[in-house]
């Protein structure tokens, strides 16, 4: 149903059940790669996913950030900001992993379970935290 409503979806990837995502024809993911289940996808701009990446249980990725400019109005009517995200190959995210909007992780990186990922990830290696942090390199 994804591929027939956009999704480009590679040969041999899972997507779990009850996934939820946005927009199919803003969604890209690679060959053998797994979405987790009761994943949330809130594509409202581009996700990009490598080859051979496993994204865990819950996992929320949040293209979208409401813009604050006045405090005396109300908050979450003011306007909403659209930054892709883009997931290298090889990468593994733990359980209630969140990636916000804007970040590009490169591959072969692991995402502890629970962590806030709210920046570009360069250097391979393990994560975790809120906000996630290098832990170790590989």
């Amino acid at each position: 149903f994804l591929r027939l409503s956009g999704a480009t979806i590679g040969k041999s990837t899972i997507i779990r059940p009850r996934c939820l995502l946005i927009s199919p024809k803003r969604f890209k993911i690679g060959h053998n790669s797994v979405i987790g289940a009761n994943a949330r996808i809130m594509n409202f701009s581009d996700v990009i996913i490598g080859n051979d990446v496993e994204i865990g249980p819950n996992v929320t990725l949040q293209t979208n950030e409401h813009v604050i400019i006045d405090f005396l109005k109300p908050l979450g009517k003011q306007g909403v900001k659209f930054l892709d995200i883009s997931i290298g190959n090889g990468c593994y995210f733990g359980s209630d992993v969140t990636i916000l909007h804007g970040v590009r992780i490169t591959n072969n990186c692991l995402i502890g379970a629970k962590s806030v990922v709210n920046r570009n990830i360069d250097i391979p290696g393990l994560y975790a935290g809120v906000p996630a942090k290098l832990i170790k390199k590989f």
